[in-house]
């Protein structure tokens, strides 16, 4: 009987691997099998090119198909999703898509044009999953009883107009839901509209700031009496509202904002004061576009007003 040591066991094994290694198709130690190897590992990194970074391979951002937006503008951030990487956000932020659409309305706006406008930053348009179109909204809210109360309240109190006082605000009622997009939408009393037959009052309102909005009424119990006359001013004491100059709210040369309204719609245009005026008067305002020459009425702080029927005072020039 012969005694092996494992030592001489186990040294026998590579040469037990060698006799067999005839019997596979591909002999180990094959330049074949080296090349094999190459081409498997080149398809790798041919395939996942982040594994050649060292493992920084991200996956594309995909951008929301709607949004709602606040502001005047619309911006390619206002899309992303909550998690996009910092860089791409800081681009996105920068990249305008045109205004912000009003606030009953929407706006759709196409991949092309939002790759047009990544034109300048190429690395971010690769980075992004853009749908064929997004839609995008304007945040809004519901006008409030409050504040259109509030405004009535205002307006007596300033006495703009006449009789309100005896109004029962407590039977305030709006024909139809009023929305608005600002904190502060400057709701102002433009009319009042006595109802004899039926005893109430309707108010025509508009939202000074913001005056592509359409005007609303609101209906109220009572009807308006004949206003009080001012009290006397005591005798040598000056009454500050009458000596106080009046604000200057639409300067002449600084761009201000038409406002031609309708009993059922109001349209906007940019024109240039020809003269400065203050609230109520009348001042000859151009319209950049087609160079003609309107009169209007001055109703806020870069604010000008036609009402229907009074287009007939244009002037030709």
């Amino acid at each position: 009987m012969r005694l092996r040591s494992r030592a001489g066991q186990g040294a026998e094994y590579p040469g037990r691997f060698f006799l067999l290694a005839p019997s596979f198709r591909l002999p180990l130690f094959s330049p074949f099998l080296h090349a094999s190897c190459f081409l498997i590992l080149s398809s790798c990194f041919l395939l996942f090119p982040g594994l050649a970074r060292g493992g920084d391979f991200q996956p594309r951002v995909q951008v929301h198909s709607t949004a709602q937006v606040e502001g005047e503008t619309v911006k390619l951030s206002d899309f992303l999703p909550p998690n996009a990487p910092r860089g791409v956000g800081e681009i996105c932020r920068q990249v305008v898509l045109g205004n912000a659409p009003q606030a009953a309305s929407q706006r759709i706006i196409s991949r092309l044009q939002i790759e047009r406008q990544l034109r300048s930053f190429p690395s971010t348009l690769r980075q992004l999953e853009i749908p064929d179109q997004v839609i995008v909204t304007r945040k809004r809210r519901r006008l409030s009883p409050t504040e259109i109360l509030t405004a009535i309240e205002t307006c007596i109190a300033r006495g703009e107009l006449d009789g309100l006082q005896t109004l029962n605000l407590k039977g305030l009622k709006l024909a139809a839901p009023v929305f608005v997009t600002k904190p502060d939408p400057g709701v102002e009393v433009r009319r009042v509209d006595p109802d004899p037959v039926q005893g109430k009052t309707r108010l025509l309102l508009w939202t000074a700031n913001e005056p592509q909005m359409l005007p609303f009424y609101v209906t109220v119990e009572g009807l308006p009496t004949a206003r009080p006359p001012q009290a006397a001013v005591e005798k040598g004491k000056s009454n500050p509202k009458a000596t106080a100059l009046p604000t200057v709210l639409v300067a002449v040369g600084k761009p201000a904002k038409l406002v031609f309204e309708t009993p059922t719609m109001r349209m906007t245009a940019l024109v240039t004061p020809l003269e400065s005026g203050v609230k109520g008067q009348f001042i000859s305002v151009r319209n950049p576009d087609t160079q003609r020459v309107l009169k209007a009425e001055v109703v806020g702080a870069g604010v000008v007003q036609v009402r229907f029927g009074e287009e007939k005072g244009e002037i030709e020039r």
